[in-house]
């Protein structure tokens, strides 16, 4: 497996800038999901009071509006849990280079609840990041000073 993580810089070594991106990208996600972790975000129902303002306020698309009070709402204490920890797994596994492809199909899905529910400065951002996730998914970024071209090498398919 060591073996195989050096043999990736000599194949796939043009993805190095790809690769440096999918590490930072990592980072910027465990450091999101420590901060909501550090934040109470599990112990305190005051982040649904917000929501529930916002939303009144805001406008959002009448189908996620409905799965937010109907669905969310009621469990918050579950979705609290799962986007933290998604985060927090989705950040891991850039880092690490390992099921790159459908931990960026998870970082998507995630990014577009920012879209569709923060103001337009952070819209961008997470516009941009659906960008970059939808680069790292079509490339396979997990090849290049990760994990993923061990399993590329030995098991060749859609996840590697």
């Amino acid at each position: 497996m060591i073996y195989a993580f050096f043999e990736s810089f000599k194949y796939v070594g043009h993805l190095f800038p790809i690769a440096f991106l999918r590490i930072f990208l990592g980072y910027y996600w465990i450091n999101v999901a420590t901060h909501l972790y550090n934040n109470g975000l599990f112990t305190a129902s005051l982040y649904v009071e917000e929501l529930k303002m916002e939303l009144a306020t805001t406008q959002v698309y009448d189908w996620y509006k409905s799965v937010l009070e109907v669905i969310v709402f009621p469990n918050w204490q579950f979705f609290s849990n799962f986007v933290v920890g998604a985060q927090f797994l989705v950040g891991l596994s850039l880092i690490l280079g390992f099921l790159v492809r459908p931990m960026c199909l998870l970082g998507i899905i995630i990014c577009l609840h920012y879209v569709f529910f923060s103001p337009v400065q952070l819209d961008i951002l997470y516009m941009t990041f659906n960008a970059t996730f939808v680069t790292l998914l079509w490339v396979g970024a997990g090849r290049c000073l990760g994990l993923d071209y061990y399993f590329y090498k030995r098991n060749r398919g859609i996840w590697w």
